[in-house]
């Protein structure tokens, strides 16, 4: 395990808290939209519920909806990008940072445990900070995009 230099570390921290914080967003979202279609007692007995879980709840939610089709199928569509993009938020919130050294150069990034099973070598991929920031920046939008949907 390694410790980054400071300036790094803000680095990483800054862009992978910005992306927890969006998937927060997107969790308290979906809370939202269960509620608006379902009341708040569904709302609060999906609390328990995964992520992965309530979004599939809310895309049926929304597919049962009084909705305006075109309406529907924008929000389908978003909260499918959602739900591809829940892996890399798994992938970044419960692996470890990890250097190593490809062409000569040291390239840190976030590695998939589960990736290192079975006997060694081990060769996994390594989630790298310019990925992590275009889903960050995909998220961010996908926030808007939802919440904009809520209030039309």
């Amino acid at each position: 395990m390694i410790v980054l230099p400071p300036e790094e570390d803000e680095k990483w921290a800054r862009v992978v808290g910005s992306l927890i914080l969006h998937f927060g967003s997107l969790e308290f979202l979906s809370f939202i939209f269960i509620e608006m279609f379902n009341g708040v007692n569904a709302r609060d007995a999906t609390m328990s519920l995964t992520f992965s879980k309530r979004i599939k709840l809310v895309k049926k939610l929304i597919s049962e909806s009084q909705w305006e089709d075109s309406k529907k199928k924008e929000a389908l569509k978003l909260w499918g990008e959602v739900a591809k993009e829940c892996k890399l938020r798994n992938e970044v919130a419960h692996n470890p940072f990890h250097v190593r050294l490809i062409q000569g150069k040291n390239v840190g990034g976030i590695i998939n445990v589960r990736h290192l099973r079975g006997p060694g070598p081990y060769n996994p991929p390594i989630i790298r900070i310019n990925e992590i920031i275009l889903a960050h920046n995909r998220i961010g939008n996908l926030v808007l995009a939802l919440n904009a949907l809520i209030k039309s």
